[in-house]
């Protein structure tokens, strides 16, 4: 969790680079690590609050969000990225897709 500049890797990516590279007050959440007994309890969806609450209070204007998007279940080491229902679920939308896996979801909060 940072602002999207200092996320050197998602500024070249094909797949990730943000919907509006340049854009002042974008800040970038880029993964997840919960531990295997925290999992299923909604840890994920604390954190992300927590990292777009964070994000706010240092003048973030939008959060930006890269999770995995499948029909298929996932692996846990798939879903270090976040999944596109914990990005919904936190009132994230899609803004645009590069990937079939990976849309780019966003969130104004200021």
């Amino acid at each position: 969790m940072a602002p999207l500049e200092e996320h050197a890797r998602l500024l070249r990516s094909r797949v990730t680079r943000p919907a509006s590279p340049g854009s002042p007050g974008v800040w970038s959440v880029t993964c997840f690590y919960v531990r295997r007994e925290g999992r299923g309890r909604g840890v994920a969806a604390a954190l992300l609050e927590g990292a777009v609450s964070y994000a706010a209070s240092q003048g973030a204007r939008v959060v930006e969000g890269y999770p995995k998007d499948s029909e298929k279940r996932l692996a846990a080491d798939e879903l270090y990225y976040g999944w596109r229902g914990l990005f919904e679920g936190a009132g994230f939308e899609e803004v645009e897709r590069r990937s079939p896996t990976r849309p780019i979801m966003r969130r104004t909060v200021g």
